[in-house]
């Protein structure tokens, strides 16, 4: 029985010891650029290099976003969007995580087609 105890605690302590990845998360503030007024609920996203999206965050109404960035993300890309907005892309390699990232959005022509039908109007007479 005291073995058995032992067995346990040592596997206890074992589990304890191991420490699941480094994460650590980036802060983004994003503006526009008609005056850098905060840009509140564009995304921002983390994409691996398939595009696939492996964390996410909304920005707020002050336009700040916290994203997790996992340890070993060096190959993906952090991208910023909202309608009505291009598309702003950062490597995640190229950026300093316990920094700020200013993010400013450029507006952009959305271009869509709207057709609408009056069920009256399409009857045969």
């Amino acid at each position: 029985m005291l073995m058995r105890a032992g067995l346990l605690t040592a596997v206890l302590l074992a589990i304890a010891g191991m420490s699941a990845p480094a994460q650590t998360s980036l802060t983004g503030l994003v503006v526009d650029t008609d005056g850098g007024a905060a840009v509140a609920g564009a995304s921002a996203r983390l994409v691996d290099a398939a595009g696939r999206i492996k964390r996410f965050a909304n920005t707020k109404a002050d336009g700040v976003f916290r994203l997790p960035v996992p340890a070993g993300s060096d190959s993906m890309t952090v991208q910023v969007a909202k309608m009505g907005y291009a598309v702003a892309e950062f490597p995640v390699s190229g950026l300093n995580l316990s920094d700020t990232l200013r993010v400013t959005l450029h507006t952009q022509a959305i271009h869509c087609l709207l057709y609408t039908s009056d069920a009256a109007d399409d009857r045969i007479s």
